[in-house]
C-alpha cells in the first residue's frame, strides 16, 4: 500500500509539504494526504489501469519515472505528495466552478511553497493532486488554469 507519511519524502519535499499543509490549515482547507511514496510494483499497477488493465489511465509516469518512487540508499524518499482538498467532508472534484477554484487556490498554495502543481500539465497529463518539488526554477502559470 503506497504511503501517506511525510516521513517517506526527501527532505526538500517533507519541507515544503509541511508548509503547504500549514498555509491551507491555515486558509480553512480541509484536505487529505492521499500518497508520498509509492514502490515500483505499485507504480506499475497504476500505470497498467486504463492499459492492460481496466480502468481510467491514471499516471503517465512508469515504474520507477514517476518523483513518487524516488529512494535515497534503499530508503524512501518521494520526491511528490498527492493531495485532495475537501468540501463538507467530501474529496472535491473538477465539476463545479467552486471545486475548481478551490483547486485553483490550493495549487497557486502549492506553487508558493516550492511545489510544482501538477493542475497545470497540459492536455490529459493534468493531475490536480499532484504536487512535487520543483525540478526547475520555473512556476506553472496557475492563471490560464
Amino acid at each position: 500500500m503506497s504511503s501517506r507519511s511525510l516521513a517517506d519524502c526527501s527532505i526538500e519535499a517533507a519541507a515544503c509539504a509541511a508548509e503547504f499543509e500549514n498555509q491551507m490549515r491555515g486558509a480553512g482547507i480541509e484536505f487529505v494526504r492521499s500518497c508520498t511514496f509509492r514502490s515500483n510494483d505499485e507504480q506499475a499497477a497504476l500505470y497498467a489501469l486504463g492499459r492492460t488493465r481496466p480502468g481510467m489511465i491514471r499516471t503517465h509516469a512508469m515504474p520507477g519515472l514517476s518523483p513518487h518512487n524516488h529512494t535515497h540508499a534503499g530508503i524512501p524518499a518521494s520526491d511528490a505528495i498527492d493531495y485532495y482538498p475537501l468540501i463538507s467532508g467530501k474529496l472535491a472534484n473538477d465539476e463545479t466552478d467552486q471545486e475548481i477554484a478551490l483547486w485553483l487556490q490550493i495549487g497557486i498554495m502549492g506553487e508558493n511553497c516550492g511545489l510544482t502543481w501538477g493542475g497545470c500539465w497540459p492536455g490529459k497529463k493534468t493531475d490536480r493532486p499532484h504536487f512535487e518539488i520543483h525540478r526547475k526554477d520555473e512556476k506553472c502559470n496557475t492563471s490560464t488554469t
